[in-house]
């Protein structure tokens, strides 16, 4: 088989990140289950803090991307210094960008009081968020070492952290929200709290890996020897900020589609969260999967093997595809089981069973768009991805969907309609660009 080759590697990449992901997103997931276990209210509550602080997550997360590629190429080149070069300017701007970033989320709390939102759950809202904006600090000290191990190929160590951190803040979760082992019942607010202590371990685990693995000896040594230059901090500068906006614009969104679902009453918001929720788990399988491509094509690309740059990304479309195709066919089937997880409310679970066929629909969408956005980041390509982006969910996605919600009267479903189109668009531009791309690229000496 011609891809057999590029199926492992991209498999062996790609599962270990995908768990990684899905151990980072489940975080929110538990958070949310939890939420949902106190009633539909203290979720409402949980959805509006996230919702205003998952766009700024994600403009970091993206942001924090935007290395990796060039430390994959460096290695396709087999060029260390140029590898500990990128490594130690990425650290310096993301120390920066996220100090930065977390005056920002907590600027933004002052916003949650005008969101035309209940009173009680602005009140929890506004507490819950100001306890999970501190998780920014160790996100972006994970984040920093994550990128730079994954673009080196090493995707297991990332991982085992990620999960070791899920399965603490599970058992937090349930160990501070009813106060159990003589500790204080904290509620809703013992979920934020043990999102902020599983992200600090996480930091702190994944700093000692790096400064201890005997794989990365050479590097820190070679690490005091390179000098700070302009050049390079730029460059680093220019491949990171396109997808932190690339993942912002979409995350934000999303998130701003919770405030105006909010808007018709508590039970749409809860329902929204749901189904919000389930899709993402899927969806950070596909980053998984669109890490790997990343990595793999930047790796070809730094080797200037044209031909399995192709490959490689080909190879992530169809395994993204599989994925997604097989989820779709599991939300149809389980469209009323799996919101019974997250609340006992019938008129929660008829709703979200309802969004669940709007998951159905999107999924492949969402899977091309994100892997396709992936191989193009491998190729450098990161500033036209982010302005299709925006024009998904922001020129397209958002309006369409405002116009079917309030003036048709669709409501929460015109919304998740209007989304759905934007995610579509966004596939088919993605996924025509990279093949472009590549194609062009095998009639051209890089």
């Amino acid at each position: 088989m011609r891809y057999k080759k590029h199926i492992k590697e991209t498999l062996v990449l790609a599962v270990p990140v995908a768990l990684s992901q899905l151990a980072h997103i489940s975080v929110g997931v538990a958070d949310t289950l939890m939420a949902g276990q106190i009633n539909k209210e203290a979720l409402a509550a949980a959805t509006v803090a996230l919702s205003m602080f998952f766009p700024i997550f994600m403009l970091y997360i993206g942001f924090s991307y935007g290395f990796t590629p060039l430390i994959s190429q460096a290695h396709g080149e087999k060029n260390n210094e140029k590898i500990v070069r990128i490594f130690k300017h990425a650290l310096l701007l993301n120390i920066i960008v996220g100090i930065f970033l977390t005056a920002l989320l907590y600027s933004c709390m002052y916003f949650i009081p005008h969101l035309r939102q209940p009173v009680d759950i602005v009140r929890d809202a506004t507490k819950f968020f100001s306890i999970i904006a501190l998780s920014i600090l160790p996100i972006i000290i994970f984040q920093i070492f994550k990128q730079f191990i994954e673009g080196m190929g090493h995707t297991k160590q990332a991982m085992i952290v990620s999960i070791g951190g899920n399965l603490l803040n599970i058992v937090l979760n349930v160990v501070l929200l009813y106060g159990y082992w003589g500790l204080p019942e904290l509620g809703l607010f013992g979920i934020a709290y043990a999102t902020l202590i599983s992200r600090f371990f996480m930091a702190v685990a994944i700093t000692i890996y790096f400064m201890l693995a005997k794989e990365y000896v050479d590097y820190r040594k070679m690490y005091r020897s390179i000098r700070f230059d302009s050049k390079t901090l730029i460059q680093v500068f220019k491949k990171s900020y396109p997808v932190g906006l690339q993942m912002s614009f979409e995350s934000s969104a999303f998130s701003l589609s919770a405030i105006l679902v909010g808007m018709f009453g508590t039970i749409q918001i809860a329902a929204h969260q749901i189904a919000l929720n389930l899709a993402s788990v899927t969806y950070m399988i596909a980053t998984g999967i669109a890490a790997a491509a990343t990595v793999r094509v930047g790796f070809e690309f730094g080797r200037k093997e044209k031909s399995d740059l192709q490959k490689a990304g080909i190879t992530a479309l169809i395994l993204v595809s599989s994925f997604m195709i097989a989820t779709a066919i599991m939300f149809t089937l389980l469209r009323t089981v799996l919101p019974s997880y997250y609340t006992h409310d019938a008129e929660v679970i008829q709703i979200t069973a309802t969004l669940l066929w709007m998951v159905v629909f999107f999924q492949l969408s969402d899977g091309i768009q994100v892997v396709s956005m992936g191989a193009l980041r491998g190729m450098g390509d990161v500033l036209i991805p982010s302005s299709v982006a925006f024009t998904a969910y922001w020129i397209i996605g958002l309006p369409f969907g405002s116009f079917l919600a309030y003036v048709l009267g669709w409501e929460v479903y015109g919304i998740w309609v209007g989304l759905t189109v934007g995610l579509v668009f966004a596939s088919i531009v993605l996924l025509v660009r990279f093949l472009r791309k590549a194609k062009k690229l095998v009639f051209e000496e890089i």
